[in-house]
């Protein structure tokens, strides 16, 4: 049941927004000090996010069997009978495609970042909400309103601004490559992560229980020889201490919270319109960087992100205007059912 806060928006989908946002800006800000040669140093990227799979992968199962439960008990009391785990299951072809796309995109992503620098790895980046647009549209047959479509121009050219500091971008062919390749398996993966959560009927927890162990699995088998092949070292031989071991463990609890704030985002909201509001992340990340570890926020930094918030101002106020009279459609015609169809 959902409140509602405004023609096509209800309450879930803005706390799916807010939570998604606010767990990864704390989990960049754990991870900074986790990793970065003045924190604790364990630069172990794949790894690490093998582990937050295998603990993520355990939280949705606990999560999983208590509605399960509760859902068990409401049957009983009311004599119903329910195909719901039919219609949670998902086909091994489509578990097998997305864990490849999904780990395709963590490992391109972490070794973009490693290979080339900061400017190419964030204009790669830039690339994913443009090309989830052109594939939506051939896939799915979605197109995009010309004032959406500046919306996100707007957007995208505020946050080059704050995130890139020098609009020079150099690579070697290699490096060139693995940035394609993280923006198509990027976009591919946030538009899966939507399509068969709808295509199978399943909730976000539920293809989170689905995948998230087999993500988990994959990237602890590959991860510690990926690692090694940038730092030339084994996460074996990390000297493990109290205090990095408790950030790695927060890391991994804030990553319960990532995950399943990404999963329900992506079965909300299009992969477009998950990348355009979530550059509210990027924003946010730099100013707490600024407060929490020092630093400066230069002109162009600033004037960057006060283009992208007006950019993500209209994209919103664009998107949820063409939602309108589909909204007041479906409250003519069927009042019983306007919240469901509204989503």
């Amino acid at each position: 049941m959902s409140v509602q806060l405004g023609r096509g928006l209800n309450g879930t989908d803005v706390f799916a927004w807010a939570l998604n946002v606010v767990s990864c800006v704390f989990i960049i800000m754990v991870n900074k000090q986790l990793t970065s040669a003045k924190g604790y140093a364990f630069t172990f990227a794949t790894t690490l996010s093998g582990m937050h799979f295998i603990i993520t992968g355990f939280a949705s199962k606990l999560i999983k069997q208590y509605l399960d439960d509760r859902k068990d008990e409401q049957n009983k009391q009311t004599d119903e009978k329910t195909d719901t785990k039919e219609k949670r299951h998902l086909p091994l072809m489509d578990l097998v495609t997305f864990v490849i796309v999904a780990n395709l995109s963590i490992a391109s992503l972490n070794t973009s970042l490693m290979i080339n620098n900061v400017s190419l790895y964030q204009i790669a980046k830039l690339g994913i909400p443009p090309l989830s647009a052109v594939i939506e549209r051939v896939w799915f047959g979605n197109s995009y309103a010309g004032n959406q479509i500046g919306a996100m121009f707007v957007t995208l050219v505020g946050v080059s601004l704050v995130t890139v500091a020098e609009f020079k971008v150099a690579g070697d062919s290699i490096g060139v490559g693995v940035a394609l390749v993280s923006v198509v398996s990027s976009a591919l993966q946030q538009i899966l992560c939507g399509y068969y959560q709808r295509k199978n009927k399943m909730s976000s927890n539920d293809f989170l229980n689905a995948v998230s162990l087999w993500q988990g699995v994959t990237c602890l088998f590959f991860g510690p020889f990926m690692d090694y092949a940038f730092t030339h070292e084994w996460v074996m031989r990390y000297q493990l201490t109290y205090i990095p071991g408790l950030f790695i463990v927060l890391s991994c609890l804030l990553s319960v919270v990532v995950n399943a704030s990404h999963f329900m985002c992506l079965g909300r909201f299009s992969p477009v319109s998950y990348q355009i509001l979530g550059h509210t992340k990027t924003i946010l990340v730099l100013v707490s960087g600024y407060f929490i570890f020092g630093g400066n926020i230069s002109s162009q930094q600033l004037a960057g992100g006060f283009l992208a918030i007006i950019g993500m101002v209209m994209y919103g106020y664009f998107t949820q205007k063409l939602k309108a009279p589909a909204v007041a459609t479906v409250v003519e015609v069927s009042p019983s059912s306007k919240r469901l169809e509204a989503l």
